[in-house]
C-alpha cells in the first residue's frame, strides 16, 4: 500500500482512534521520551505521529515539535491537539525538512523492516549526535494482551504475511543491526510498557476496527461481520468490575547519529549476539557483521535464527518466515520457556 493510500486504513476512524485506541499508549510515549531524556529546547520531530499524543506528551516536557504522518485526518486531529507544531500529511521516506533540522527523532511502531528508506531519512535530519528511537512489536503471542490482536489475522494470507515482514525487527539482534547499518550507535534494545484497555466489548471492538492492521481484515470479512467477532471475542475475557485489559511485549531501540561516518558504515564498535553493543577500542574482542550469526551463537530449532545463519547470509529485507508465527510470536522459541 503507499503512502497516500494509508489514510484509507487509519484515517477513515480517526476520532475513534484518537479518543479510544490511542490514549492506552501513553505509556509507551512517556517511557521513551524519559529514555531519550526529552527536554527543553529538544527539536524533536515524530515520524508516523498519527492522532499527535506522543507530540502533546514531548511538548508537554518543553521540546519543540514537528511531525509527519500519511492520514490527512489524523493529522487534522494532531494539529488539534498542537496548536503551532508543524505537523504535515506526507512521506516519511521523503521527510520535507531540511538536513539537521531535529536533535530528536521518535518514530512509535511507524518504521519497520519493510521501510529502512524511512531510518535513512531520520538519519539525514537529525544534527550529528541527534537521538532516534523506534518501537517494535516484540514477541506478542507470549503476551498476556495476544488474544486483543488476533482480529489483525482475520485478514487474508496475503495481507497477514506483509504485517509478518513488518514485525521483523523485534526478533533478537536485528532491529540493533537495522540501525547500526544506516548510521547509527545503538544500545541494547529495552521492553517497553504497552497495554491495550477498554471498559467494554463493544468498545474494544470499535477501537481496535480503527486501526490500519483492522482495516486489512475488514477489507475481507466486512465491517460488521469484524466488530461483532471482536465483540463476541471480548465478551469471553471480561472481569467483573474491571476494563478489557491486556499487555503485548513491545521493544525499544535507541540509536544516536554518528558524528563521523555515514550511512552503510558499520565502525568498530558493532552490534553483538543478541544487541549487545560490543567492541571499541579497549575491547579487542570482534562479532560478525550484524547480519550474520554464526551458528555457535544460534539456538537449535529456533525459526528466527534459521534465516541468519544461511549459506549466503540473507539480508534483513529478504526474511521470510512463517507469517503467522511472526505476526503474533516474533521472539525465538528458545525465550519462550
Amino acid at each position: 500500500m503507499s503512502w497516500e493510500l494509508v489514510d484509507e486504513g487509519w484515517g477513515r476512524a480517526a476520532s475513534d482512534f484518537a479518543a479510544l485506541t490511542e490514549p492506552g499508549n501513553c505509556r509507551e510515549y512517556v517511557a521513551v521520551h524519559h529514555r531519550l531524556g526529552v527536554d527543553t529546547d529538544d527539536r524533536l520531530l515524530d515520524m508516523a505521529c498519527g492522532s499527535g499524543l506522543a507530540i502533546e506528551l514531548a511538548r508537554a516536557r518543553g521540546a519543540d515539535c514537528a511531525g509527519i504522518d500519511a492520514s490527512g485526518r489524523l493529522v487534522s486531529i494532531a494539529s488539534d491537539r498542537n496548536p503551532g507544531a508543524d505537523i504535515r500529511v506526507g512521506d516519511m521516506q521523503a521527510l520535507p525538512w531540511g538536513d539537521a533540522s531535529f536533535d530528536v527523532v521518535t518514530s512509535f511502531r511507524g518504521i519497520w523492516g519493510t521501510t529502512p528508506a524511512a531510518v535513512d531519512e531520520a538519519h539525514r535530519v537529525l544534527a550529528p549526535g541527534g537521538r532516534l528511537a523506534i518501537t517494535v512489536w516484540g514477541d506478542v503471542g507470549k503476551s498476556p494482551g495476544a488474544w486483543m490482536m488476533a482480529p489483525f489475522l482475520w485478514a487474508t494470507e496475503d495481507k497477514v504475511r506483509h504485517q509478518a515482514d513488518m514485525v521483523q525487527l523485534g526478533r533478537p539482534g536485528i532491529g540493533e543491526a537495522f540501525l547500526a547499518e544506516r548510521g547509527f550507535d545503538t544500545a541494547p534494545r529495552f521492553e517497553v510498557p504497552f497495554v491495550f484497555e477498554f471498559p467494554d466489548p463493544a468498545t474494544y471492538a470499535r477501537g481496535m476496527a480503527a486501526t490500519g492492521p483492522a482495516y486489512e481484515a475488514i477489507q475481507d470479512i466486512g465491517e460488521d461481520e469484524f466488530i461483532d467477532r471482536a465483540t463476541r471475542l471480548a465478551q469471553e475475557k471480561v472481569r467483573a468490575g474491571l476494563p478489557q485489559r491486556g499487555s503485548n511485549q513491545l521493544w525499544g531501540y535507541l540509536g544516536t547519529k554518528r558524528r563521523s561516518g555515514g550511512v552503510g558504515e558499520v565502525p568498530d564498535e558493532v552490534i553483538g549476539e543478541v544487541g549487545r553493543v560490543v567492541g571499541g577500542p579497549e575491547q579487542e574482542t570482534r562479532f560478525p557483521p550484524p547480519q550474520q550469526v554464526a551458528a555457535e551463537q544460534v539456538h537449535p530449532g529456533c525459526v528466527d535464527h534459521a534465516a541468519v545463519v544461511a549459506d549466503p547470509p540473507v539480508t534483513v529485507e529478504d526474511r521470510q518466515i512463517d507469517p503467522r508465527m511472526v505476526a503474533l510470536e516474533p521472539g525465538c522459541p528458545h525465550d519462550r520457556a
